[in-house]
């Protein structure tokens, strides 16, 4: 390498987590999770549970998105939430399987 090249690095960010909604008694309630999601309407706190034949979260509202979207936990998105005055966690697939089963 000379002197007047660089080395230039990307990083690759990926929709790999859930945004489980935090409550007052924790991340689960009856083994479902409220996951914040795009929906039909915007944004919305959706009730999910994993599906261990689809091997996904699956949602369990009537007429909502079937599978809850996955975000990057970007300090941006986390800044948002946090200013929304929003309880969260970012949460991979293999804790949501393990909180929900």
């Amino acid at each position: 390498m000379t002197n007047n090249q660089q080395t230039t690095t990307t990083s690759i960010l990926t929709s790999d987590r859930y945004i489980a909604i935090k409550s007052p008694t924790g991340l689960t309630y009856n083994k479902t999770l409220r996951v914040l999601t795009r929906g039909n309407n915007g944004t919305e706190i959706v009730p999910c549970k994993w599906n261990d034949r689809s091997k996904r979260l699956e949602s369990l509202a009537a007429g909502g998105p079937s599978v809850p979207a996955m975000y990057s936990p970007t300090p941006k998105l986390i800044a948002k939430l946090e200013r929304a005055g929003i309880s969260f966690q970012f949460i991979n697939e293999a804790e949501a399987k393990s909180l929900t089963e």
